[in-house]
Parts: C-alpha cells; sequence; structure tokens
C-alpha cells in the first residue's frame, strides 16, 4: 500500500488493531532488528523487559511499526553510548519508555515533534539525513487509533 493511501487510512481509523499480541516479545523481536544498523554506529541497544508477562491488545504490525521508530530515530540521533526500551504496566496500560544518549530533545519542542514534516530541530524537513518529519505523527496517529497514547515525557539531560 502507498505511503499517501496509507496515511490516508491511518488517520480515517480504517486499519484494524484486533490482534493480540505479547508485549515483551513484540519489542525484543523489533530491537533484535535494528540490532545491526546501530552495531554500525558502535550503539548499544539495551531492552528491560517487564518482570510480569504483559498483554497488550493491539495490532501487532502497527505496534512494531510504533517501537521501530522510536529505535529508529533513537539510532539516528544518537552518535555515541546506546538506547534503551523500557516496559511497565501503568494502571491498566502498558508503557514503553524509550531513552538515549544523543542529542535530545528541547522541552520546548516537545509538542512540534509529532507534527507532519517536523524535527527535533523544529523545522520542516524533507532531508535524506534526518528523513521526512513524518515518523513520530504516524507512530501517534497509529497509536492513537489502538487506544493508547505516544508523548514526550522525559526532560532534557543533554542537548547537543
Amino acid at each position: 500500500m502507498g505511503f499517501v493511501k496509507r496515511l490516508a487510512k491511518l488517520v480515517a481509523r480504517e486499519i484494524p488493531a484486533i490482534i493480540e499480541g505479547r508485549t515483551n516479545e513484540v519489542i525484543k523481536e523489533t530491537a533484535k532488528e535494528f540490532g545491526l544498523k546501530a552495531g554500525e554506529k558502535g550503539l548499544r541497544i539495551e531492552f528491560l523487559a517487564s518482570k510480569k508477562p504483559l498483554k497488550v491488545i493491539a495490532d501487532r504490525d502497527k505496534t512494531r511499526e510504533i517501537i521501530g521508530n522510536g529505535i529508529g530515530n533513537g539510532i539516528q540521533y544518537t552518535e555515541k553510548g546506546g538506547l534503551k526500551i523500557s516496559v511497565d504496566r501503568l494502571d491498566n496500560f502498558v508503557k514503553i519508555s524509550f531513552s538515549d544518549t544523543g542529542i535530545g530533545i528541547h522541552p520546548e519542542m516537545k509538542d512540534l515533534i509529532f507534527q507532519k514534516f517536523r524535527s527535533v530541530h523544529g523545522h520542516f524537513m524533507r532531508s535524506k539525513e534526518y528523513g521526512s518529519g513524518m515518523g513520530l505523527y504516524i507512530a501517534r496517529t497509529m497509536a492513537e487509533n489502538m487506544g493508547g497514547k505516544l508523548f514526550f515525557g522525559k526532560k532534557l539531560t543533554r542537548r547537543g
């Protein structure tokens, strides 16, 4: 399915979100797929699984795409160190957190990064180096269509 057509279906909520998947397994599989790319940059990916098995009712492929977007962004904007993905329960939800040793996201940019064609730099994007600026917008839309949320939730600890 073409990019524009898929985006239109996502926004129109026409992609079903009914597959049951085990959260720890889905994240571990997705992180493993990015291992080579991270390794090429000398980065490590650390996965902290939930102590208890967590089940979530969601589209497995879309969940993997959302997680992959978080991992991909972490790799893209990190030069040294690595990424950490952790999973835990938060009330009746599964909380998946991403952190990295990259350039950071300034708190003032927290709303802009989820807009179409925007980047952590706050300007409109269309570059081979940084992509289209659509990844977080699409990931947030997919999460919302499955009854979840995608948000910026950490203070800036390092800024490049």
